[in-house]
Order: structure tokens, then sequence, then C-alpha cells
């Protein structure tokens, strides 16, 4: 079987959208994958889209790198201060249990 030439196509990626006449920058970003798909209105109407679409020209691509994030350090340094504030939160309930016990007894 001889085959004359083979024909390799793709989707073709369309956007659509509504931009309004006035000088303005837009950003198209892409690449992240747990970014979920958008839903926009224009899907729901389709006649409303004109016929005659205006190309649209991009720049240069730009990388934008991912910012690494700040390590959180734990809100006491110093393990003395947790402890401390334990210990008082236990004195504290302490003191209000025995103040309820005593007032109970004395009724």
């Amino acid at each position: 079987v001889n085959v004359a030439g083979v024909e390799v196509s793709g989707p073709v990626h369309e956007i659509i959208a509504r931009f309004n006449n006035t000088t303005a920058r837009y950003f198209l970003t892409y690449g992240n994958v747990l970014a979920g798909f958008p839903e926009y209105d224009i899907n729901q109407f389709p006649d409303k889209i004109p016929a005659s679409l205006s190309i649209l020209t991009f720049g240069n691509e730009q990388l934008i790198e991912k910012k690494k994030n700040a390590i959180a350090g734990p809100l006491f340094k110093n393990k003395l201060w947790l402890w401390a504030i334990i210990i008082l939160l236990i004195v504290v309930l302490g003191w209000f249990s025995l103040k309820m016990i005593r007032k109970k007894e004395a009724v």
C-alpha cells in the first residue's frame, strides 16, 4: 500500500473575549495544572458572538517564576513562653473550678 501524503492536525485553540475600546494591557497566563477550567457566560450565548472577530496580537512570552513562600516561624520562639501560658491557663481554670466547688458546698 502506497500512501500519497499524510496530514496531521490538532485542536484549534481560540480565545473569545470582550475587550474595551480603551488602551489597556491584558495578560494571558497558563501553565498552572492545579487551576480549574474557567466558565464564562459567553459560553451560554454563542449567538451573541459577532461573525467578524478582530485578531489579537501577542507580545513576547514572559516566564513568571514562582515566589518561594517564606517559612513561618513559631509563634513563640522560646518554649518557656508557651509553657508559662499553659501553666497560667491551668491555674486560672483550677481557681475557677475551686471557686465553683466552694460556692456549691456553701449552699
